[in-house]
């Protein structure tokens, strides 16, 4: 594993991981973030708990208006909140004219993007390191993300960059939240995870700056490079490592095992001593 002053040295000399697509992908998630909630300000505070109940968010501790604009932002995805204000008759269309516009704006190149500062450093970071691990053989995801969060927590021991595993985004749960960053795990089998993956983190984007998509390669998806510019699209940051399943043990082999600790444990009788006459 490379060291962490390695890492810092690619940073700090301009190895950039996140090129100008991914960012300007996570610039436009960031304007759709703003805007949800200047859309959701412009409902009756009644209209809010409705929508709450609706979607079974609790509202238990907003008392004014715009806690509750909050907490449904972070809930409602933007399509869902521009539906919602075509549903109630809420002003909506300069809304979309001002994203449709910034969208624009952002493809042809007219507008700098710059992320929040200190950012795009963490997110380097956090990427490089990602991109030097090296896991052992894993049985499924719950055992890579087991793995990661471990490697995560020895890695940044000393920073104060807190690590959460399966925390809550939104309605969804994702494997790891480090930072402002949140990690998905994958170890796919066919193409439609691949694809169900996509829609997933798609979601994720609505609440989080960062999002990373830790793919596990064991060689078995010919396919899986082709979906890496797929998630830099829509502002995903895709990294690819190689790694193994464990071996499933087969039914003989079990068995085996199984009759080998049976003899181990199995306990010799007992000689009976002959008593003195």
């Amino acid at each position: 594993m490379v060291g962490l002053k390695d890492l810092f040295k690619k940073i700090v000399h301009g190895t950039k991981v996140v090129g100008y697509s991914i960012t300007a992908s996570m610039a436009l998630s960031e304007k759709k973030r703003k805007l949800k909630k200047v859309l959701l300000s412009r409902f009756k505070s009644g209209q809010l708990d409705e929508i709450a109940r609706r979607y079974d968010i609790s509202l238990r501790d907003a008392r004014r208006k715009e806690q509750k604009v909050s907490i449904l932002a972070r809930h409602l995805s933007f399509d869902q909140v521009v539906e919602l204000a075509r549903r109630y008759k809420v002003r909506h269309k300069d809304i979309l004219r001002e994203f449709d516009s910034y969208r624009a704006k952002l493809e042809a190149g007219k507008i700098k993007v710059k992320l929040e500062e200190g950012l795009e450093e963490q997110i380097n970071e956090i990427v490089a390191v990602l991109k030097e691990f090296r896991p052992e053989p894993v049985k499924d995801e719950e055992d890579l993300e087991k793995q990661v969060y471990q490697y995560l927590k020895a890695v940044f021991r000393d920073r104060e960059l807190p690590i959460k595993r399966q925390a809550q985004v939104g309605n969804y749960r994702i494997d790891i939240l480090i930072g402002l960053c949140g990690i998905e795990l994958k170890v796919p089998k066919s193409v439609t995870q691949l694809q169900r993956l996509i829609g997933q983190l798609e979601d994720y984007t609505e609440h989080l700056d960062c999002v990373i998509a830790l793919i596990l390669d064991t060689g078995k998806l010919k396919e899986l490079t082709t979906y890496v510019g797929r998630l830099e699209s829509i502002g995903i940051i895709p990294v690819i490592i190689k790694g193994k399943l464990k071996q499933k043990q087969t039914e003989n082999t079990k068995k085996k095992t199984t009759q080998k600790k049976t003899r181990r444990t199995r306990k010799k009788p007992r000689k009976r001593r002959k008593k003195k006459q």
